[in-house]
């Protein structure tokens, strides 16, 4: 039985090599005839192709098992009055002859062309299209001869020139690849050179699995590339309605396919680059250097990215994001970035044309400066550009006043914003604050915590705040602080609401909440008026308009003091160890007064009033009741106005009044006096 075996086997391997002899025998006799039968060949060729074949030269020879053919002078047109589509000054194929019987399409082993060019036209669409070539190259006929190339175990491409044919133009690019087959494992290279371009690319590839199925397919990709101008593919550009761009970059990509998933790399370095606007769409946009990293993962419709070393330098200003992660898709884009020079970017984004003029010139307005520590923006709905929400930490900011919003120096916190409203919640050290419009210094805190809330309205931005607390030399403040700042033309224009309140503090820090809008007489008045003592309770309050017009604004500041002087009249004596309380409306000003003592006399009842007539002439008005020696009595009327008019006879009038007290000469006097500040004096004095 195994002899029988044996020998059937042998008899089979006989006949194979036999039938392989009797094959290669054929296949080399009918090559080697090609040359005499090119004519016949093509004629039938051309009997059943869309298009018109020519050859130059057409030979055939066998290797192996395989046979093979070269062409020398090859053209493809679609007609015989149509330009070249495709040509080849040599093309040597190898057919792959069990596979083509397997898959009854042809198969090769080998594809090598040298010597090319192809004529590609574009039309007014951006539609690119192969002259000769059915459908421009698309469509069935495209698929299949697709499918043909991608099929070859290897292919060789050589100087392949191609023809861009835009009508008026006409760029001439160079390509050369080489193509290697195992099974469905493929290595590719293949290098494109523009000369008229200025640019060139070269591409890298391997990969498993077949690229017409994306999640079938892994594999790895690496494009290098270098574009010495933009400019010269404006034409393509255009094509994809793309904005059109001048200037140099040089990139890296790395692209990894993994069954439906794909990670993306790149190095991207450019400079002198400017994007143009579409016609009639705003400025051009500058960048003089532009540098980053940027990977990116795609999975589940969306892609996840993460850039480092942001680079921007334009118009003489730059800005550094050290990184940046995000996702897209969905039509939505998120992003998230760390540690960003606010100054750097505000003069950056002013330098390059980014934002629209009025944005511009609001923001060199707030020359904004500190750190963004962590910053998330969310965009729904890109198509919309409405839906979007930034958040970030901030540390160390500090804006100029606008509009009569305060500047701040020093301001840390957090800050939601949307497209119609936001919230920023403060807990800053060394802050301060700047009214231009209502103080002339700063409001100056060790430390201020609040919450501010703002909307967009159509007819005014408001913005509001919770109530704050600070910490300063004058002790612990409180307020609140409101404003409106209106879209639309108003007599009013801006408004502001500020209260400030006090506790435990000295009378010289009511400086600070003094507003310069107040009468420069009553400022003049009250500057040396409220002397060393202390403040139990103190409060400014501002409503109203910040324009000029003193119609639309109220003021008031109170001052609850103790043990404090009064310099009521530079002439007269102080009242000192006051108790009562300082009111000022407007122009107006009250002192309430249950105690406070003159020299060394008590006195009680005090009531101090100083007004405003017509003409803006300030008058004082003072009452109050004293009890103590004559002689204080004597001095409070001799270093006050009233002497101007009673003269001596003041003397003799008080002196009606003078008692014995424990061996003492003591007086009891009410009296009343008003003058105006810096002109003659008007008096009254009663005396028991």
């Amino acid at each position: 039985m195994l002899q029988r075996l044996t020998t059937w086997l042998w008899s089979f391997i006989v006949l194979l090599i036999v039938l392989l002899a009797v094959y290669s025998s054929v296949g080399r006799l009918l090559m080697n005839n090609v040359a005499r039968y090119q004519g016949e060949i093509l004629e039938t060729a051309n009997a059943h192709l869309p298009f018109i074949l020519e050859i130059d030269d057409l030979s055939g020879s066998w290797r192996s098992l395989s046979p093979r053919l070269e062409a020398r002078g090859l053209r493809i047109l679609g007609d015989s009055q149509a330009p070249v589509g495709l040509e080849f000054s040599s093309l040597l194929l190898e057919l792959d002859v069990l596979d083509t019987l397997r898959t009854m399409s042809p198969r090769l082993f080998t594809l090598t062309a040298g010597g090319g060019r192809i004529h590609v036209d574009v039309d007014d669409q951006g539609q690119l299209s192969i002259a000769g070539i059915p459908g421009g190259g698309q469509g069935n006929f495209g698929r299949t001869l697709n499918e043909f190339i991608f099929n070859v175990e290897e292919l060789t491409i050589d100087e392949l020139a191609m023809e861009l044919d835009q009508g008026e133009s006409t760029r001439v690019s160079f390509i050369q690849a080489e193509v290697l087959r195992d099974g469905n494992f493929r290595r590719a290279s293949v290098s494109l050179r523009a000369p008229d371009r200025d640019a060139w690319f070269r591409l890298t590839a391997e990969g498993e699995g077949s690229l017409t199925d994306f999640r079938s397919f892994s594999g790895l990709f690496h494009l290098k590339s270098e574009l010495g101008d933009i400019a010269l593919f404006d034409d393509l550009l255009a094509q994809v309605e793309m904005l059109p761009v001048t200037g140099h970059i040089e990139n890296d990509l790395w692209l990894r396919f993994d069954e439906g998933k794909v990670r993306v790399a790149t190095r991207l370095a450019g400079e002198a680059i400017e994007l143009k606007p579409l016609e009639g769409e705003g400025q051009a946009y500058n960048l003089e250097r532009v540098g980053l990293d940027l990977a990116a993962d795609y999975r589940d419709q969306a892609w996840d990215f993460r850039a480092r070393d942001i680079e921007l330098i334009g118009a003489g200003r730059s800005v550094l994001i050290p990184a940046l992660t995000g996702r897209y898709g969905d039509d939505s884009i998120s992003l998230r970035l760390a540690d960003i020079e606010l100054g750097q970017l505000s003069s950056y984004l002013q330098g390059a044309g980014l934002l629209p003029e009025t944005a511009q010139d609001v923001l060199s307005l707030l020359s904004p400066t500190g750190e963004l520590e962590q910053v998330e923006f969310t965009l729904r709905g890109i198509q919309t550009g409405q839906d979007w929400t930034l958040s970030t930490n901030f540390r160390d900011v500090d804006v100029e006043p606008w509009r009569g919003a305060p500047g701040l120096t020093n301001a840390s916190g957090f800050a939601v914003l949307t497209a119609d409203r936001g919230r920023v919640q403060l807990a800053s050290s060394e802050f301060s604050m700047a009214f231009p419009k209502v103080f002339r210094r700063h409001l100056d805190y060790q430390s201020f915590s609040a919450e501010l809330q703002w909307t967009v309205e159509p007819d005014a931005f408001r913005l509001r705040s919770g109530p704050f607390t600070a910490f300063a030399d004058e002790g612990e403040v409180k307020g609140l602080f409101s404003m409106l700042l209106p879209r639309v033309e108003t007599a009013a224009g801006a408004e502001m609401d500020l209260m400030v309140s006090l506790r435990d503090t000295a009378p010289q820090y009511r400086r600070k909440y003094l507003p310069y809008k107040l009468n420069p007489n009553l400022l003049e008045w009250l500057e040396p008026s409220i002397g060393e003592g202390r403040i139990s309770e103190g409060g400014f309050i501002y409503r109203g308009s910040l324009v000029r017009n003193p119609a639309y604004r109220t003021m008031q500041l109170f001052f609850d003091v103790e043990d404090t002087r009064i310099d009521y009249q530079p002439e007269c004596p102080s009242i000192d160890d006051l108790e009562g309380l300082v009111l000022i409306d407007d122009a107006d000003v009250d002192v309430y007064a249950q105690r406070g003592r003159i020299l060394d006399s008590e006195v009680s009842d005090v009531r101090v009033q100083l007004r405003q007539d017509a003409d803006k002439q300030l008058h004082l008005a003072l009452t109050a009741a004293m009890r103590g020696s004559a002689a204080d009595g004597l001095a409070v009327v001799n270093t006050s106005p009233l002497r101007n008019t009673v003269g001596d006879q003041v003397d003799a009038r008080l002196d009606a009044g003078v008692t014995e007290v424990h061996g003492q000469r003591q007086l009891r006097v009410e009296f009343t006096t008003e003058c105006p500040v810096d002109e003659g004096v008007t008096h009254g004095v009663a005396q028991r």
